[in-house]
């Protein structure tokens, strides 16, 4: 194999690949044994928290039931089992994407003129880029560690304090064991890699701890509500696409501000004023930042109007007809490795939900009960709908949901134990089948998931990268370009930033929406061809081939079939050659120069 430059694949996935490859298939077997350990600790921490039995003696294994070990398990359990991942190259075209848009934001971090993240919004983007801050390389495996370190484990962290904030610290652990596991032991790769949901999973789950915070204090707190306001309008500059979720939390707590009898009128409009005015400062900021730099266009057409259109007709002639059914969606979506976590914490909510809607009546409710059930429900419904609303089945949208059932699932519970078991006979045997229930079906999902392995150990051990893996056309770019240099690709490989290390010489990584027919088809060719004339990268690449993704027909999507990119490229570039797909094409006057030497 071709070496690359310094930066991939990274010491991290090099140091996990010699671990891999020096305890071989017993590794392998020690992960899965591990895994199970896990698995079985976290299922008796929580069934032993709520039904203590004095049968056993918890004396010599006290610790096993202290938050600080629970903590432990949760960091050091979720990292090292997802840790051998971190040698896969690339596991969505997705992840090199994002990666090639943070490298060359590192160069010219001015958003929409030197990138477009397409559906991606600019704070995922930025995100990444502490890596940078850190040192470190911006590759695959580095992106799957700080989505870990930096959104995954915080997030969830948040959300079990916010349960044990509005329920309780025992009942908090059922639903809160289930996301644990799914993070852990996901073996789906399109969930696995750092993308624009992870920290989307960490600010919900942020969102969601200040509404409760606000909603058990009468005090005024005017700095939780600017945060809250501040976090749920950056919602549209993470992910645009879960714009109906901050929409709901929003509503939901103006809905619980206007209700608070205990607080004046005119207190309750500075405290809903001050909360709408953070809520806006994002988006004033950023467009009186577009208008300086003149990309005031850029933003609308290339975010708002594409990501509309998008919402609407999802990946063209990708999914087919059977995407069109959202409860299909939303349950394909999910996986076998998803389903289980699905399931589990549905159950849950269905059930306590039946019986709560049941005996309503009978239920004395707490004016914070009922804000927190109105929440989950919201939650519930605008992630589902955020989810199914651009008709992709895409398995890393799942997500999405991940905040909205852990929660709602704690809320239902919590309601249930508190209000009906208290007026309603048997009420505690059902509370203890629904518990065996949920970990039966737990220890069930997540077995298979154990047994069905991970795929850090599967690449390295089958020896995956030797026909996953080509890279023939790197030693001709080298030849001519070094990293950090432009370069420009037609058709969709955007990994072959990450393994040159060059950046992207237009603002798209690839060229879906340049030959997809579409009303805007024609701006965006414009746009590249005006940024291969602005930015004159050193090397073009043709990627279409029958290897590539989505786009693979030459004679479709060709760039020869399109007169002004067929123009630029023959008047500035020559062909040098074609390996595995990929032709390469280098700047005229880089390649006189080479040869002089």
């Amino acid at each position: 194999m071709t070496n690359l430059y310094d930066g991939f694949p990274g010491n991290l996935a090099e140091f996990t690949k010699y671990l891999i490859n020096t305890t071989s298939y017993y590794g392998y077997f020690c992960w899965r044994l591990s895994a199970f350990i896990y698995l079985a600790l976290l299922i008796i921490i929580c069934y032993y928290s709520i039904f203590p039995d004095k049968r056993v003696n918890f004396k010599k294994f006290r610790f096993l039931f202290t938050e600080k070990f629970f903590y432990f398990l949760i960091v050091f359990g979720i990292i090292l089992l997802r840790l051998p991942n971190s040698v896969i190259y690339f596991l969505d075209q997705d992840e090199p994407q994002l990666l090639a848009e943070a490298m060359t934001l590192s160069n010219n971090p001015l958003f929409w003129h030197s990138v477009d993240g397409t559906t991606v919004g600019p704070i995922s983007i930025y995100a990444v880029l502490i890596l940078k801050l850190f040192g470190l390389s911006l590759n695959y495996a580095n992106a799957r560690m700080f989505g870990m370190v930096f959104c995954l484990i915080p997030g969830l962290i948040i959300i079990y304090r916010t349960l044990i904030l509005a329920c309780d610290r025992d009942f908090a652990k059922i639903p809160v064991i289930a996301l644990i596991l799914i993070i852990a032991l996901t073996n789906n790769g399109t969930v696995i890699f750092y993308g624009s949901e992870y920290l989307v999973f960490l600010t919900m789950s942020a969102t969601i701890f200040l509404f409760v915070k606000l909603s058990i204090s009468s005090y005024r707190h005017h700095a939780l509500i600017f945060y809250l306001g501040l976090l749920l309008g950056l919602f549209p500059f993470i992910k645009l696409q879960t714009v109906p979720i901050a929409f709901g939390i929003a509503l939901v707590y103006i809905f619980v501000e206007i209700r608070k009898k205990e607080i004046e009128k005119k207190v309750k409009l500075i405290r809903i004023s001050n909360f709408l005015g953070s809520s806006l400062l994002p988006t004033i900021i950023a467009i009186l930042v577009f208008y300086k730099y003149d990309l005031i266009d850029e933003f609308f057409s290339l975010y708002i109007i594409n990501n509309w259109q998008y919402a609407t007709d999802g990946l063209k002639n990708y999914f087919g007809n059977i995407s069109n059914f959202g409860p299909f969606i939303f349950i394909k979506l999910h996986g076998k490795a998803g389903i289980g976590f699905l399931i589990s914490l549905s159950i849950i909510i269905l059930l306590t939900g039946f019986k709560i809607i049941k005996n309503r009546k009978s239920i004395t409710w707490k004016i914070y009960d009922f804000n927190f059930l109105l929440l989950s429900v919201v939650l519930l419904f605008c992630s589902y709908y955020s989810i199914i609303k651009p008709k992709n089945i895409f398995y890393h949208y799942q997500i999405l949901f991940y905040i909205p059932l852990t929660f709602s699932a704690g809320i239902f519970l919590y309601i249930f134990k508190n209000n009906y078991c208290k007026i309603i006979n048997n009420s505690q045997k059902f509370l203890k089948k629904l518990t065996y229930g949920f970990l039966t079906v737990t220890l069930i999902a997540n077995s298979y998931l154990i047994i069905s392995g991970n795929k850090g150990f599967e690449f390295t051990l089958q020896k995956v990268e030797e026909w996953f893996y080509k890279n023939r056309y790197l030693p001709v770019i080298q030849k001519y370009a070094k990293p950090d240099e432009k370069m420009a690709i037609w058709g969709w490989r955007s990994h072959c930033y990450i393994e040159s290390g060059m950046i992207q010489g237009t603002r798209h990584s690839h060229i879906y929406f340049q030959v997809v027919p579409s009303p805007n088809q024609e701006y965006y060719l414009q746009l590249y061809a005006e940024d291969l004339k602005e930015n004159k990268p050193v090397v073009f690449l043709d990627v279409i081939s029958e290897t590539s993704f989505y786009v693979t027909d030459k004679s479709i999507y060709g760039f020869d079939k399109f007169p002004e990119i067929k123009k630029i490229i023959d008047s500035n570039y020559t062909f040098i050659s074609e390996a595995d797909g990929v032709g390469v094409y280098i700047r005229n006057d880089r390649v006189n120069r080479t040869l002089k030497k």
